[in-house]
């Protein structure tokens, strides 16, 4: 896959940016004294920017063996053996504190389902885990990009791509989205910022994204973008972010620019340095991980020195919460994220190779 430093550094861009809307936002409930301002809420917007990148990275990944017969047993356990390790074992630890204490997990959105939790499934409760709820968006095009792999020729790709938005397009204009299935996850909005970061990547890998001006305008138009959505949030509260079609409108294009502008040769081989590019080699542990240690963080620390703390000690705690959630996922990155998806990429692979070679005896 080729190397593109500016993703690595939009990835941590995007979990920083969730990371800090959450510390701020869940101080509404716990600090008394909170330090939650409306146009914070731009922050979600860096799922919106995790599932551009991951459609960028799925095409760019898989694109010069597109054709390969094998090539989607191999998607799947690299993809499978990428999200499910250490989201199981933290899941898995979550859970034994909900069996502990059930009140303490989700409690104020209706409790949890374990089996959902467990295999991403859709569900109207959120998983042990609260923010896994965008793994079940992400696993569904997995699955859908696997099928693309099947049965799709690469030079095929971009019309299927674009016939899957017109899909998901009139289905938006035509019915009443109002379920959240297995059969309806195919059609959801979200999957419009997926396969606009794989029109990204396949632009990317065909034509090249060579036009510096251009780059440089898209970044431009991005950060302008979401800059200029947190003053509108803040001072006009013009925004129904309700509607899916209307998130993706206002989180999704800029996104888009990010990405497009990102990866460019010119910022690709020197791409950005720094921390930011060391958080986006464990932004996924970073966002698994980030929840848990601030709702934690709140309950400790108010419990100890009360609610009302005032502004500046609001602050303060809310400082302290993020940057223990970076520690945090950067340990649980090194202790558990990468040695857990190496090993279940390992014994996939050989389950392959194995399956593959009795295939080729019989």
């Amino acid at each position: 896959m080729p190397n593109v430093a500016g993703i690595q550094f939009m990835r941590g861009i995007a979990a920083l940016g969730v990371v800090v809307y959450h510390a701020c936002f869940l101080s509404v409930d716990y600090a008394a004294g909170s330090v939650y301002y409306v146009g914070m809420s731009v922050g979600m917007a860096g799922v919106d920017l995790f599932f551009v990148i991951s459609g960028f990275v799925m095409v760019i990944s898989t694109y010069r063996e597109f054709d390969n017969p094998s090539e989607p047993s191999r998607f799947a356990a690299y993809r499978l053996s990428r999200i499910l390790p250490p989201y199981w074992i933290l899941t898995t630890v979550v859970l034994a504190y909900y069996l502990y204490n059930p009140g303490g997990v989700n409690a104020e959105h209706g409790g949890v389902d374990v089996v959902a939790s467990y295999l991403l499934l859709p569900s109207n409760l959120l998983p042990l885990v609260p923010v896994a709820w965008t793994l079940v968006y992400e696993m569904m095009f997995y699955g859908i990009f696997f099928l693309l792999i099947l049965f799709v020729a690469r030079k095929y790709l971009g019309p299927a791509l674009l016939a899957w938005a017109l899909a998901i397009v009139a289905n938006g204009i035509l019915l009443s989205y109002t379920t959240f299935g297995l059969d309806t996850l195919p059609l959801h909005p979200f999957n419009l910022e997926f396969i606009g970061g794989a029109l990204v990547g396949l632009l990317f890998m065909t034509k090249g994204i060579q036009s510096v001006r251009w780059s440089v305008a898209a970044l431009t138009a991005g950060v302008c973008g979401y800059v200029g959505l947190a003053l509108l949030f803040q001072f006009v509260h013009a925004a129904d972010l309700s509607s899916y079609y209307v998130r993706i409108g206002l989180f999704g294009i800029p996104a888009l620019c990010l990405v497009y502008g990102c990866v460019a040769p010119a910022f690709a081989d020197r791409g950005p340095v720094g921390w930011i590019l060391l958080v986006g080699e464990f932004s996924y542990s970073l966002y698994l991980v980030h929840i848990i240690v601030i709702h934690v963080g709140y309950r400790v620390f108010t419990k100890v020195l009360g609610a009302d703390l005032g502004l500046a000690a609001n602050a303060a705690l809310a400082a302290v919460l993020i940057a223990s959630s970076v520690a945090a996922g950067w340990i649980f990155y090194r202790l558990v994220e990468r040695p857990s998806c190496v090993a279940a990429k390992r014994l996939l692979l050989n389950l392959r190779a194995r399956k593959h070679l009795a295939f080729q005896q019989t």
